[in-house]
């Protein structure tokens, strides 16, 4: 049986798995402190921090946990349960007031991710109930318990306001639960989801988490930390030293995450606690691979004048489980690249790929979005460059050849033997509403053919000189126009498809 639920603070997520109740004993907790909130509170000690995404989640979400290495099991399968701490201010107050459309309330710095900023100010609100109330995450319209006003039985019994709603069907659904309260001029809330089905067992927990606030009395100033990699700042300071802070606070309060900097990424990893060595020298590899590949981009692409400059995040997860938790990402997904965060995620796991190959492929993603800013790839050109790059082979420190893909080969090969590939002067023109979808392991194949094609082909007794300026002139035209849809008719005027895709046949058939 599959249960499609909302989680607090990720994409839908669908449970499914073994079907047995968890013996009913209290869960234990430990004590968090979050210095930045000046508050200190009880998580269950099976949940897991996971960092919070600037896309996916809230803005007033600053602590996040999640049940990701241990659900609960129950007859509505594997429940992923967790709890959240949200801040929240008044309109007006410094820190709270809404950025305006027009951009940010200060002036724009090299660093500044405006278009991000403006998609959080979006989904900013003023106070916890408005939140829950209009967003579109919730928009809860019946309560249990709406701002019911309690004490803290310990500790230093302070008030708050306690909200309890439910979601779902009865028996399989979820129950939240919050308590709100006023510290500081700011309004902090923990928030905890769990499935109704294990409430009894919960209920204990969840009261004890959510009157465990307290205010720190003293607030440690931390050491300022040394980061490898640091010195990379000084090639473009005022632009690298924001992005490395921002990067720094992120992982501020997780433990099990760590950052070290190279010369074009910012790499943020994680690690179980017993195996952090043996992360951080698996992601200094990929680091390490990443930065040639980077200078391969810069082979095919050398940087322009007109190409926004970035020092990028490449984070790398612990597990697939915590990679599906960070992305509410699952399916087939092993790799992304997100344009408003500008980060590049994978995870440290096998996938039936390797790493590095897809890391490759999201890491041009990654710097075709700086190389083509403004303009809308087709799919086939974008993807199959991410399948080009993704395949190579390393001969030597800094010597990488193009290959055929691991990933493709056999896909495109018995797509045209069986003649169900798109006719390529269709599929050349699709953008993302028809190349994603049940087909689309088809079409990355497809685009992957056909850019090996014009980058490999040329030596091939197939091949007709004229169709060289295929891709130098959609490029060229991408870049100045933006139209992609024209550089798509520039770059393939006079081209006989015919001849075309009879030459590109014969490439898959022998030449792959």
């Amino acid at each position: 049986m599959n249960i499609l639920a909302k989680t607090p603070f990720t994409l839908p997520l669908t449970l499914a798995g073994l079907f047995f109740l968890s013996p009913a004993t209290a869960q234990k907790t430990i004590t968090k402190k979050n210095s930045q909130l000046g508050v200190q509170y009880k998580v269950p000690k099976t949940l897991q921090q996971i960092p919070v995404n600037p896309v996916n989640d809230s803005p007033h979400l600053k602590d996040r946990w999640s049940a990701t290495k241990k659900p609960l099991y129950g007859k509505g399968g594997a429940y992923v349960w967790g709890m959240g701490v949200l801040q929240f201010f008044p309109e007006g107050i410094k820190g709270g007031a809404a950025i305006t459309e027009g951009g940010s309330r200060k002036p724009k710095k090299p660093g500044d991710n405006t278009q991000l900023d403006r998609f959080r100010a979006m989904n900013r609100f003023p106070d916890f109930l408005s939140f829950i109330e209009k967003s579109p995450r919730y928009r809860v319209q019946i309560f249990e318990i709406k701002g019911k006003k309690e004490k803290q039985r310990a500790g230093d019994k302070l008030f708050y306001k306690h909200y309890r709603w439910k979601r779902g069907s009865s028996g399989t659904g979820w129950i939240y639960e919050a308590a709100v309260y006023q510290v500081n001029g700011q309004e902090l809330a923990l928030l905890v989801h769990f499935p109704e089905e294990f409430e009894k067992k919960l209920s204990r927990t969840v009261r004890s988490v959510l009157q465990s606030l307290k205010v720190l009395k003293k607030i440690k100033k931390t050491k300022e930390q040394k980061i490898e990699g640091e010195q990379f700042v000084d090639l473009d300071p005022k632009l690298r030293r924001p992005l490395l802070a921002k990067a720094v606070e992120s992982i501020k309060n997780l433990k099990e995450w760590g950052i070290f900097a190279t010369k074009h990424f910012i790499v943020l990893y994680s690690a179980e606690p017993k195996k952090k060595a043996k992360a951080r020298a698996f992601a200094r590899h990929i680091a390490s691979r990443m930065d040639e590949m980077h200078d391969v981009y810069e082979k095919y692409f050398p940087p322009h004048k007109n190409m926004k400059k970035w020092w990028s995040v490449l984070r790398i997860c612990r597990n697939r489980q915590e990679f599906n938790r960070y992305g509410g990402t699952g399916g087939g997904v092993i790799g992304w690249f997100n344009p408003l965060s500008k980060e590049l995620v994978i995870f440290n796991g096998k996938s039936g790929f390797s790493v590095e190959t897809v890391a490759y492929h999201e890491g041009w993603h990654q710097y075709a979005h700086f190389w083509f800013p403004g303009a809308h790839l087709h799919r086939w050109f974008d993807e199959g460059h991410g399948d080009f790059f993704g395949s190579m082979i390393r001969k030597g420190k800094n010597r990488w050849v193009p290959a055929k893909s691991k990933m493709r080969t056999a896909n495109i090969k018995s797509l045209v033997a069986t003649k169900k590939f798109v006719p390529i002067n269709a599929i050349v023109r699709w953008h993302t509403d028809k190349f994603y979808g049940p087909g689309a392991a088809n079409y990355y194949a497809e685009g992957w053919a056909i850019v090996d094609f014009l980058r490999r082909g040329r030596k091939t007794p197939y091949w007709k000189k004229e169709w060289a300026k295929i891709l130098p002139t959609y490029i060229k035209v991408a870049l100045e126009t933006k139209d992609t849809d024209k550089a798509i008719e520039e770059a393939f005027k006079g081209v006989d498809w015919e001849k075309f895709q009879g030459a590109w046949i014969k490439y898959v058939k022998k030449g792959l």
